[in-house]
C-alpha cells in the first residue's frame, strides 16, 4: 500500500483537482489518501468531507482545531500514514499521469538502493493559465 500525504490550508480552488489526481491513479496496490487541513477559513474542509463520504475506504481526513502551520501539520500527517511508501501531493497541486504511483513503486521495488523518486512538473499560473 502507498499513502498519499496531502497537506492543505485554504485550497478551496484547487483541492478537488488535487484529490481527483489521486483517485484517478491506476495501481496494482491499495492507496490511502491522508489529508490534513490546517483549519482553513474557506470551503476546503467541506469539499474534503464531500469526497470522504464518497470514498471512505480511500480517504482519511484530519482537521486541525487550530492553525499549526505547514511544518507541524505536515509532521503530524506523516505520522498518520500507514503505507510502505509515502507520496506527497499538496492541496494546491495535482497529478496528470494516471500511472504515476505505479511507475514510482515499480521503480523503488526494483531498485532497493534508491529511497525516493521525483518527476518533472509544470507550474500553472492561475492568473494567466500559462505554464
Amino acid at each position: 500500500m502507498i499513502s498519499v500525504c496531502m497537506v492543505t490550508y485554504n485550497h478551496e480552488k484547487w483541492i478537488s483537482q488535487a484529490i481527483e489526481g489521486v483517485l484517478m491513479q491506476i495501481t496494482k496496490f491499495r492507496i490511502e489518501l491522508v489529508i490534513g487541513d490546517d483549519c482553513s477559513k474557506d470551503r476546503t474542509k467541506e469539499i474534503i468531507n464531500t469526497y470522504y463520504k464518497k470514498y471512505p475506504e480511500i480517504i482519511r481526513p484530519y482537521f486541525n482545531k487550530e492553525n499549526y502551520g505547514l511544518s507541524v501539520n505536515f509532521s503530524q500527517l506523516l505520522n498518520c500514514c500507514n503505507g510502505d511508501y509515502i507520496a506527497i501531493c499538496e492541496g494546491d497541486d495535482f497529478w496528470t499521469d494516471r500511472d504515476k504511483l505505479q511507475k514510482q513503486v515499480e521503480f523503488l521495488d526494483s531498485n532497493p538502493e534508491f529511497i525516493l523518486t521525483s518527476h518533472n512538473f509544470s507550474k500553472l499560473f492561475e492568473s494567466t493559465r500559462d505554464t
